[in-house]
Parts: C-alpha cells; structure tokens; sequence
C-alpha cells in the first residue's frame, strides 16, 4: 500500500514538473504598492494599475427562468492582460460588468 501512495506522489510532481508555468487563478494581485481585488471596479483598476497591455470584449448572454417564463441575462465581459517586465508576472484580469470577476497569473512578462 505504501509504495502504491509513494508512486502516485512521483507521478504527480513529474506532471507538476513538466506543466510548466499554467494560468494560476488568484484572489488578488498587486499594483503600484495597490491590492487589486474579486469585486474592485474597473475604474479602480486602471486608476491603480494604468492602461492594460492589451485587452479584449464580448458579450455574455444567459437565459434564465422556468419553461414558461425566461430572461435572456447579457452580460458586457472585458479581458484584461497586465504585464508588469520580465521580473514580474503577467496577469490576465476578467471584468464582469465593470467588476474584478476573476485574476489569473500569467507566468513571467516581456
């Protein structure tokens, strides 16, 4: 039993160590001596953290309701990629509705 456990251990650092560096959701991130957190507006970010290095937009429309009734929700999305130099993380910044909705860490800038 012991050496099943021993083995399933090995297996998993090698795949840790042959991934790489994958996108790492975070809870916040740090800019200018500023936290960035879930829920901080849009304009807090660019106000803290300046212009994104690049970004995205789409819409996100979900229905919800019963059989009878339903509502067609649409959400406005914005993808957002920080890149601090190569001695820093890059981070990709998901607002929802003008809200931090998600942080991911990126792996080492350029």
């Amino acid at each position: 039993m012991v050496r099943k456990h021993s083995l399933a251990g090995a297996l998993l650092m090698i795949s840790v160590v042959t991934t790489g560096h994958c996108a790492d959701d975070r809870d916040s991130m740090r800019c200018n001596n500023y936290l960035i957190s879930i829920g901080s507006t849009a304009g807090e970010l660019l106000a803290r953290c300046g212009e994104p290095a690049s970004g995205s937009h789409r819409e996100q429309v979900t229905i919800d309701g019963t059989r009878h009734y339903r509502t067609m929700i649409t959400a406005e999305i914005e993808d957002w990629i920080y890149n601090f130099g190569p001695n820093q993380f890059q981070y990709q910044v998901t607002i929802k509705n003008g809200r931090v909705k998600k942080i991911q860490s990126l792996g080492y800038g350029y």
